[in-house]
């Protein structure tokens, strides 16, 4: 193997890395309740898509959030078996999502469960990868409609 193919391969590897790592950032910044974290994930012009609602930038997505997992004293975000595919500096990846979220007065065992999947495109830039697309679709739920 040449250098160069070398330290292409290295290169990808530390992309994706910093990629999976992003998704982390995200899902662990949602369960800290650490808006300006979870903000930082995203792109200034990042556009996001969830089931209840669009936004056009990160800010507008913080703030919504705020009001969609307040209900809850905990959650659980756990974002895996992500497929990343590289493109210089850009990416794109797919990931299964599984969350849960536990409100106060939820009996014990009893608290919302929901699974899905993220659609993601991302583009590096001079501070690292950020998120530059995401949409989530939620395909089931436990104990409640999905949010």
């Amino acid at each position: 193997m040449t250098s160069e193919a070398l330290e292409r391969r290295v290169g990808e590897l530390e992309d994706r890395i910093a990629i999976q790592g992003l998704l982390d950032t995200y899902a662990a910044s949602l369960d800290a309740r650490d808006w300006a974290r979870f903000q930082a994930c995203f792109s200034e012009d990042a556009v996001t898509a969830y089931s209840w609602g669009r936004f056009a930038t990160g800010a507008e997505l913080a703030a919504a959030i705020v009001g969609i997992l307040e209900p809850f004293s905990v959650t659980e975000h756990i974002i895996a078996n992500a497929q990343i595919e590289l493109d210089g500096a850009r990416a794109r990846s797919r990931a299964k999502l599984w969350v849960i979220c536990v409100a106060p007065e939820d009996p014990p065992g009893e608290h919302l469960v929901e699974g899905g999947s993220y659609e993601c495109e991302y583009r590096r830039e001079p501070d690292g990868w950020k998120i530059a697309r995401l949409e989530l679709t939620l395909d089931w739920a436990i104990n409640g409609e999905p949010l």
